[in-house]
């Protein structure tokens, strides 16, 4: 998988893992406060890999984020 650099909000993130295919992305409680960023109540668990039933604290919508290619290593 791919890795980059993205910035939210003027914070830069180094090293985020690239999965398009993913259904789900997780980010941590402390990471989203100190992004700046809010997140809306939901109404549904989230079945993890090792079969552990998750309830998420809430939905981020309309993250804009600007990626940047990391010197050296290919998108």
């Amino acid at each position: 998988m791919s890795q980059v650099t993205i910035q939210i909000n003027g914070m830069s993130i180094l090293g985020v893992v690239l999965d398009g295919g993913s259904r789900v992305n997780v980010i941590s409680e402390d990471t989203t406060r100190e992004l700046g960023l809010t997140w809306e109540p939901i109404l549904f668990n989230i079945r993890m890999v090792d079969n552990r039933i998750v309830i998420p604290k809430g939905i981020i919508r309309n993250v804009r984020m600007q990626i940047k290619k990391q010197a050296g290593r290919k998108l």
